[in-house]
C-alpha cells in the first residue's frame, strides 16, 4: 500500500525537481558546480557553457515532466491493483530518466557549440 502512494509521489517530485533545477541553472540562479545540474563534459567548461547547456536542456525536460506526472497520477489509481500501480509508477520514473538523458545530450551539444564559438 505504501509503495502505491510513495512511488507516484517520488515520480512527481523528481519530474518537477528536474525541470526546476535545469531552469534555475539556465537562468544563472544555480552557478556552475559539481553537485547540482547537468554535469557532463562541455557543460562544465565554464559559466557560459553551463548556462547555454542548461537552456538547451529545458525543452527536453519540460516535455517529459508533464507526461511523467500524468503517469504518476494514473499509478495512484487503486483500481489497477498494487503490482500494476508499482509498474506504472516505474514507467513514470523511466520517462523522467529518458527526459534527463535527452536533456543532458542536448546540453552537452549546446555547451560545446558555445565554447567553440568563443575560441
Amino acid at each position: 500500500m505504501i509503495a502505491t502512494v510513495v512511488l507516484p509521489l517520488i515520480v512527481v517530485i523528481m519530474a518537477l525537481g528536474v525541470v526546476l533545477g535545469v531552469r534555475a541553472c539556465a537562468n544563472g540562479r544555480i552557478k556552475l558546480n559539481l553537485a547540482i545540474g547537468l554535469r557532463v563534459g562541455w557543460v562544465l567548461h565554464d559559466e557560459e557553457a553551463w548556462e547555454a547547456g542548461h537552456k538547451a536542456a529545458i525543452p527536453a525536460v519540460a516535455r517529459v515532466a508533464p507526461i511523467a506526472v500524468v503517469i504518476a497520477l494514473v499509478a495512484a489509481i487503486p483500481a489497477f491493483g498494487e503490482l500494476a500501480q508499482i509498474l506504472i509508477a516505474l514507467v513514470g520514473l523511466a520517462v523522467v530518466v529518458v527526459g534527463l538523458l535527452w536533456g543532458t545530450a542536448a546540453a552537452n551539444r549546446a555547451a560545446k557549440v558555445s565554447v567553440e564559438s568563443r575560441a
